[in-house]
């Protein structure tokens, strides 16, 4: 006989839709953690998510910087990846805008345009790299440079 009430998470615990979502997000953690140890720590520190389907791996970042960092970095993470039993075709990045829970709002942060001469630099360097996937983000971050239209 229970010498008290029963607690809200061992009454859940027992639910089985709940157990199913916990037992995700221990796998996606742990596919983070995985993830992480592949990458130098500076970038590593700006994984936030990990999540895997059918075609590949989805890493979640803290800001668009980062998630251009992590693009380099992408074939290494995959050959890893496999080394350790987890193929996957395509590491795909993106970017978790953090929100400032008791305002709902976004926060944001002011963009500084490329020069020109950068975002020349950018789009020389696009044009000679073999993965399109690479090229084409980097010729979108060309087009953000200052003094007129951007490259195409």
């Amino acid at each position: 006989m229970a010498k008290g009430p029963l607690s809200c998470g061992r009454i859940l615990r027992g639910f089985a839709p709940l157990q199913r979502l916990q037992d995700q997000i221990s796998e996606q953690h742990r596919l983070l953690q995985r993830v992480r140890s592949l990458l130098p720590p500076d970038v590593g520190a700006h994984c936030v998510a990990a999540v895997r389907s059918a075609d590949g791996i989805t890493v979640y970042v803290d800001s668009p910087a980062w998630a251009s960092r992590l693009r380099f970095l992408s074939r290494g993470v995959l050959d890893g990846l496999r080394s350790q039993d987890l193929p996957s075709r395509q590491l795909r990045t993106r970017v978790l805008i953090a929100t400032d829970v008791s305002s709902g709002t976004r926060k944001r942060r002011g963009v500084e345009p490329l020069s020109q001469a950068t975002g020349r630099m950018l789009a020389d360097f696009a044009a000679s790299l073999d993965d399109p996937a690479l090229s084409a983000a980097l010729r979108r971050l060309a087009r953000h440079r200052r003094g007129g239209p951007g490259l195409r």
